[in-house]
């Protein structure tokens, strides 16, 4: 004879236990489960015939779900570990700030063409300092007699335009990228730059305007 007990009544451990199980039966073959305690026992399927398995187009699509799950799953655990606070990105602008100033050589200015290649393809000990450079030339590009927003449209008009095979999300995205890095990096030298520890692309990337002081006056 079965007993019914009202759930509240169960240990936690044991109402995780259930529901894990459940869980499991929903995406297997089988339609029930017993934990038999006088046979000592557990876990024994004691389902009668077990239903078709699913069409392959039914399986194809369940297959790119759990990959699209998986996916989206590693891009949280990737955002997550790229958010910095204001002080973490201070203070390693601050420890970098620490190494030598050496005069730097100069260099021909390079194009657009040169430094977004340089910097889409930078290894990861070199990136912030590609970015830094992309960004200071869209930076230098700009015409200071226009308004912030009218200045960095022309700008970004124009380096798009170099790239017409690359959509244009991309590059508006890697153009607020390029900026913000020159930004927050722009009163170190560019030795300086390449000393950075601790953060990336990303985390620089992810600072709110509105924090950009904040994070300079750590270099001060």
């Amino acid at each position: 004879m079965e007993q019914c007990i009202d759930r509240s009544c169960l240990p936690r451990d044991v109402a995780q236990a259930i529901d894990t199980i459940y869980e499991y039966l929903q995406s297997s073959l089988l339609t029930e489960i017993r934990i038999s305690k006088q046979q000592g026992s557990f876990c024994i399927p004691t389902s009668g015939t077990s239903p078709s398995p699913p069409p392959e187009d039914i399986r194809a699509q369940q297959s790119v779900a759990r990959k699209v799950s998986h996916l989206a799953n590693k891009r949280a655990a990737k955002l997550k570990n790229s958010r910095k606070s204001p002080e973490e990105i201070g203070q390693a602008l601050r420890a970098a700030q620490q190494v030598q100033v050496t005069p730097e050589t100069v260099q021909e200015p390079k194009t657009y063409e040169q430094l977004y290649i340089h910097a889409s393809n930078a290894p990861k000990k070199e990136a912030i300092y590609a970015w830094h450079m992309l960004g200071r030339k869209l930076r230098t590009d700009e015409d200071p007699r226009k308004a912030q927003k009218a200045r960095e449209m022309t700008v970004g008009k124009l380096f798009s335009e170099k790239f017409p095979h690359i959509s244009a999300k991309t590059l508006e995205n890697d153009v607020y990228k390029a900026r913000r890095i020159y930004d927050v990096t722009r009163i170190l030298n560019c030795n300086q730059i390449l000393a950075i520890r601790t953060i990336t692309v990303d985390n620089i990337r992810r600072v709110a305007k509105k924090d950009i002081a904040k994070v300079v006056n750590y270099c001060k």
